[in-house]
């Protein structure tokens, strides 16, 4: 993106005007919006101005909108001091926008009128996709138009309330997508007639509560303590099924054993940055949400996204795809906390430590953008069309998963020894596996289905063992597993695909150690394999 004092160096200004306004406004990967500018006390303006003056004022301010906006929109003059811009953030762009984009505007005035001050006011709307009718559009554009008037300040500015740090996030922009709110809102009266619910959520470390001073802090607590507080009379039992540094591919294979058997009402699913934005997260995400929305209690959902507050990148892209397809409700931190952060208006420092993990502030945050929208449902009388279960958006392999570990297989071995250490809890994950520090020690499954991943610890305290894995015998597609961490956070769980949309039936994956080292300080852990793909009449071993 251009360097805010090089886009000033290129503009040119006409020679006998002189005055340049800047707005800088929050942008999100991928995403498309709807931008209302106005000309604040423009009828003031004009009074003291020739009509020859007044119309310079407007195309110059018109032209340079055009002029310095990249990519593919559209700028509607709509009447005599306001504009509409319709902004495509085509996701082909999306890696030279991320973050924000900055558009200067030029407002050209005479030099015999030095002391008239032009401000502007501004409101930014993002949009869920391309397909809004004109109506909509302009529907939109005049909610923006009174909100930016009457929130902006008279600085240069995007609209936001700036009273304090939590109006700065903008919790409606937050609603990325309302969904179909039939489950959610008999979830909610069956709460007023206090029936015992229980509310899931699954997720990464975000949802574990890291950073958080207490697990009582975190974002899905305090979602959890809100609804306790509206439904005083209603006794809530609370899942917690985060696992930090996990994607929703192991969400997809792990699910029917960490949530679904507690039965939830209402499950909330947080993988934004965990999984990265591709089409395969697309699909293994996907994979995750039919099976919640399927399950024997068919609960309420709802999609939550996170972002990364340096960058602004998040698998939201992808995700709120399939929240669109299933018509699920989608909660966005990257349109509704990260814009502030973006503009400047709220120091990332104030939220996050890393950039990433919310601290208690930013925890605290997020339930608000969140318990804003429950609030909006159970106030919401709206008739709601009847359910639809569509059919898979993607080749939908993860929608059934095994993951095999040494309870539930018998695979072929030399060298490994199982880990029968009794598990702690879900997030004790270095469990139920096999182990094992000699080279050529080797494990060898047998499985039906469509693609094969294995999951193994990679230690930040090495060197370790490097193992590859191989479906198939087909060495070209053999993957390199490397037990040794180039991070010290922690050791990690590294979750590698190794084949993926196979011809159905029965396949081989075979993980051998193939490097040692003298001073290797850890033997190879290979703590699963997931299969994936397969199909009721399959058997894995």
């Amino acid at each position: 993106m251009m360097e805010k004092e090089e886009l000033q160096a290129r503009m040119e200004t006409t020679e006998g005007f002189s005055i340049k306004l800047e707005q800088i406004l929050p942008w999100q990967d991928g995403q498309y919006a709807e931008v209302f500018l106005g000309i604040r006390d423009y009828d003031e303006i004009s009074a003291k101005m020739s009509e020859e003056v007044k119309n310079s004022l407007l195309y110059h301010l018109g032209t340079h909108i055009q002029k310095h906006l990249k990519g593919q929109e559209m700028v509607c003059h709509l009447k005599k001091d306001e504009f509409l811009l319709l902004l495509d953030n085509h996701v082909e762009a999306a890696p030279e926008k991320i973050g924000h984009i900055m558009i200067m505007f030029e407002a050209m005035i005479g030099d015999k009128y030095p002391d008239v001050p032009i401000k502007l006011y501004s409101g930014i709307y993002y949009l869920e996709s391309r397909g809004y009718r004109p109506e909509e559009i302009f529907r939109i554009s005049k909610t923006l138009k009174n909100k930016a008037k009457r929130y902006c300040t008279l600085e240069n500015s995007i609209y936001e309330n700036r009273k304090s740090a939590g109006n700065i996030i903008d919790k409606e922009a937050g609603i990325l997508n309302r969904g179909n709110l039939t489950r959610l809102k008999g979830f909610m009266n069956r709460a007023a007639k206090g029936e015992r619910l229980t509310v899931g959520f699954i997720g990464g470390s975000i949802t574990q509560g890291f950073s958080a001073t207490d697990p009582e802090k975190c974002y899905a607590a305090r979602t959890f303590g809100w609804l306790k507080k509206v439904f005083p009379n209603t006794e809530f039992d609370y899942v917690n099924a985060g696992i930090g540094a996990t994607d929703s591919q192991f969400g997809a294979a792990r699910v029917q054993e960490d949530l679904l058997p507690r039965l939830p009402d209402l499950v909330f699913v947080e993988f934004s940055v965990n999984d990265h934005s591709t089409p395969h997260f697309c699909e293994t995400y996907e994979g995750l949400v039919r099976q919640i929305y399927g399950s024997a209690s068919a609960p309420a959902m709802v999609l939550i996204h996170n972002v990364y507050y340096d960058t602004g990148k998040s698998a939201a892209y992808y995700h709120a795809q399939i929240g669109r397809h299933y018509d699920l409700p989608c909660i966005s931190m990257q349109n509704s906390i990260y814009p502030a952060v973006a503009a400047g208006r709220l120091p990332a420092e104030k939220i996050t430590a890393d950039f990433l993990h919310p601290n208690d502030l930013g925890h605290e945050f997020m339930a608000s953008v969140i318990t804003n929208f429950l609030e909006k449902v159970i106030h919401d009388k709206t008739q709601e069309p009847q359910e639809i279960f569509p059919a898979p958006l993607t080749e939908n392999a993860y929608e059934h998963c095994v993951r095999l570990q040494y309870f539930n297989s018998t695979p072929e071995k030399s060298g490994f020894e199982e880990d029968m250490t009794p598990q702690r809890d879900i997030t004790d994950i270095f469990r139920n596996g096999w182990s094992a520090g000699e080279k050529g020690a080797y494990l060898e499954f047998t499985f039906r289905g469509t693609g094969a991943a294995v999951q193994y610890r990679r230690v930040k305290d090495g060197p370790a063992p490097i193992a590859t894995a191989v479906v198939d015998e087909n060495l070209e597609t053999a993957c390199v597993l490397d037990g040794t961490f180039d991070e010290t956070w922690g050791d990690k769980m590294q979750l590698t695909t190794v084949a993926e949309h196979l011809p159905y039936g029965e396949h081989r994956v075979h993980v051998e150690i193939t490097e040692t080292h003298a001073e290797d300080k850890a033997e190879f852990y290979l703590v699963s394999v997931i299969v994936s793909g397969v199909r009721e009449e399959g058997n894995t071993k």
